[in-house]
């Protein structure tokens, strides 16, 4: 067998190379990646437009070597290639990345079979990459795909808030270091649990689901398609579901017989996440601090055990968490501090829809733009030029439900053909002879209208979810009786 005949990349090769492995790096939602970007192509255009014009240029380097194989140059340069091979291969079949996803999400359940992995991994075969590591780029290549899909779709508004929040969770899903996570931290992320912080509505579920399905997946060759579906890789629970005496077994599952009414074994949402799966905890600032002591035992040791069993459960899906509880009260008390501290490998502030709006005047255009078609489940330019009319009238209204109030306020006027702002109604005239009663009604009706959730009604007025629900039916009912007058 003939050894392999040594190639040399030329110094102006080289550095070129260099130019387009810092692009290729770079989080696509920073200022960083467009600078890169321009390093390497003088053009005028905008970006992402530009990256056409830098794909042209990579692939007439590459040509330059033609028949490449990565095997004839010294691990440096190999690096180098592979990095601008990685970005070629990644935009040419960018659209039917794209499209794989917006497939799955249409049919969550199905695990789509992916029919130009075979033409992509002999491509990688053909210069030089063996076996596994053709599997492994490929895989980043669906992962990097993916998650620019999700992050770029479902956070939508140009604000300078949400264009460094889409920029942070990039870097939660990949490290800022995207080279150190292709290297090897992609199997070590389950271990950076990130907290999401933000008002009641302003959209950190959607944020938690879209770093939770950016996951690593790998590729099962045996049957064409990745190892399982992204939309089963997230698993969601909103705690102030459950109380304080079954939570423990929501989480962790429990045996038979290890409580009354336990009449079978079940599984918990740990038992049920998928290794490199996420699961995402909402509302835990209200977390008991016992529960906080059993949460930081599988944060710290991947292990968890059934209420009533013995035997410990390995957990190898990474946490996600949220809550509207702001950060210093968190630090001060609501979390004990250990916990607080193996919880917040990464923080991410969710901003609210007044300090969005302050930043970019289009910001309510553009959110309208995915919410309209969202609630009436088609293209509808007629209604949403009416709503965006509408929406101007709105612009000094400071939106306390947030994004929530906003999709509420679609639906409202979509049935009605107008929207009154709940607190004004509350704030405006109030008859003289109102009980404490319909007065507590009222504004629990006021927040519920603004999109705000029972529970955080009821945190907000500082009763229980019971009271809550008692207030918003009394409320419903006057409103009948008055009706029917």
């Amino acid at each position: 067998m003939y050894p392999i005949e040594m190639k040399y990349l030329t110094p102006p090769t080289r550095l070129f190379l260099q130019k387009v492995s810092k692009a290729v790096f770079a989080n696509p939602f920073s200022a960083e990646r467009e600078k890169a970007d321009r390093a390497i192509v003088d053009s005028s255009k905008s970006w992402p437009a530009l990256v056409d014009e830098v794909l042209e240029k990579v692939k007439a380097e590459l040509d330059e070597y033609a028949p490449l194989n990565i095997k004839q140059f010294n691990s440096r340069d190999q690096k180098l290639l592979s990095a601008a091979i990685l970005f070629e291969r990644f935009h040419v079949y960018g659209d039917v990345f794209d499209a794989l996803v917006a497939n799955q999400l249409a049919a969550p359940q199905d695990n789509q079979i992916v029919p130009f992995a075979k033409e992509v991994l002999e491509d990688l075969k053909k210069l030089g990459f063996d076996d596994s590591l053709a599997l492994s780029y490929f895989a980043f290549m669906y992962q990097l795909a993916r998650a620019y899909y999700l992050v770029s779709r479902s956070l939508v508004g140009n604000s300078a808030s949400m264009q460094s929040m889409r920029a942070q969770l990039w870097s939660s899903i990949f490290t800022y270091d995207l080279q150190r996570y292709i290297d090897g931290l992609w199997n070590r992320m389950e271990d950076f649990s990130t907290l999401l912080l933000g008002e009641t509505g302003t959209g950190k579920g959607v944020v938690a689901n879209a770093l939770g399905q950016a996951g690593w997946i790998p590729f099962d060759k045996k049957g064409w398609r990745f190892s399982w579906a992204f939309t089963q890789s997230f698993i969601s629970a909103n705690l102030s579901e459950f109380t304080q005496t079954l939570i423990e077994s929501a989480l962790f599952g429990h045996q038979k017989g290890a409580f009354t009414g336990a009449i079978r074994d079940s599984e918990g949402l740990f038992s049920r996440c998928r290794p490199h799966g996420t699961i995402f905890l909402d509302e835990i600032g209200e977390l008991d601090k016992a529960i906080q002591v059993k949460l930081l035992r599988v944060l710290q040791d991947r292990v968890f055990t059934p209420v009533g069993g013995q035997v410990g459960k390995r957990f190898e899906g990474r946490l996600i968490a949220a809550t509207n509880i702001e950060h210093a009260s968190l630090k001060e008390g609501q979390f004990r501090s250990d916990f607080y501290y193996r919880i917040t490998s990464n923080i991410i502030e969710v901003p609210n829809l007044r300090q969005r709006i302050l930043e970019n005047k289009n910001e309510l255009e553009e959110l309208l733009s995915v919410i309209v078609p969202k609630v009436i489940g088609k293209e509808d330019p007629d209604f949403f030029s009416d709503i965006i009319s509408l929406s101007q009238t709105f612009r000094d209204y400071h939106w306390p439900g947030n994004v929530r109030e906003l999709e509420q306020f679609v639906r409202r006027v979509l049935i009605s053909g107008t929207y009154q702002r709940a607190s004004e109604d509350l704030n405006g005239k109030i008859e003289r002879q109102m009980s404490a009663k319909a007065l507590l009604s009222r504004h629990a009706m006021a927040l519920c209208t603004e999109g705000v959730s029972t529970s955080e009604i009821a945190r907000l007025m500082q009763i229980d979810r019971r009271t809550a629900l008692k207030y918003l039916k009394y409320q419903d009912e006057r409103a009948e009786i008055k009706r029917l007058r």
